[in-house]
């Protein structure tokens, strides 16, 4: 079992703007699904395909096996530092949320744009091998099962929940990490509340990267989908 003081987790999660589900006011801030306007394969195949193409680069090019962590996927790296590997999570998020302004959601209202939330945060957790798992390929083969535990992950799942649409929220741990690592803008966030703690907590929007030309979402077209 590894343990670290100072890793770095990501959350992304669809979000949820039904007609079941209010739109307005903090109860619209707090919603989030995994299964909004239908489920992602049913997305315009091409522009997947080039979100994914985008996205991945951005990830280490050296990864252990799979970690499941509340269905989540996610890598670990102890190899490196805190601030390199939370540079790495920052940087594939900005990109992920840029490219994911290209995509429709076919079939919805006037083909409303996909919606994400995506949040990164900084704190102790620990990682181990905890048996085996089917790889998902056609021969069956069973490959090592990696998993990450801590209240860091819940931390992170909470900071994605109580986001707004189409931003990247950074907690304060984690800005930190990245302010020391240099090359990125942030804007302080309102203090907005925890989704199961209900206490403000300090974060960040994330601006951009020096380096990277990234379209992302202005703040008024955040708060008009939120």
């Amino acid at each position: 079992m590894e343990r670290t003081s100072s890793g770095c987790v990501a959350a992304c999660g669809l979000v949820e703007t039904g007609p079941e589900r209010p739109r307005s006011g903090a109860e619209s801030q707090l919603s989030m699904t995994d299964s909004s306007y239908g489920s992602v394969p049913d997305l315009n195949e091409d522009k997947t395909e080039t979100l994914r193409h985008h996205f991945t680069p951005s990830l280490p090019v050296h990864q252990p096996p799979n970690i499941d962590c509340q269905t989540s996927p996610a890598y670990l790296d102890s190899q490196r530092s805190p601030q390199y590997f939370a540079s790495i999570l920052a940087t594939a998020a900005l990109q992920l949320m840029s490219n994911s302004t290209q995509i429709d959601i076919p079939n919805s209202e006037e083909n409303r744009q996909l919606q994400l939330r995506i949040a990164l945060h900084a704190g102790p957790c620990s990682a181990g091998v905890i048996g085996l798992q089917t790889s998902g390929g056609s021969d069956g083969s069973q490959i090592p099962h990696y998993k990450l535990f801590g209240l860091s992950l819940s931390h992170t799942r909470n900071l994605c929940l109580t986001g707004l649409a189409l931003q990247i929220r950074v907690s304060k741990p984690c800005q930190e990490l990245l302010a020391s690592a240099g090359q990125f803008q942030f804007e302080r966030c309102p203090d907005y509340t925890m989704w199961s703690a209900r206490r403000p907590i300090e974060s960040y929007w994330p601006g951009g990267r020096e380096g990277r030309e990234l379209t992302l979402p202005s703040l008024e077209t955040c708060l008009l989908f939120t």
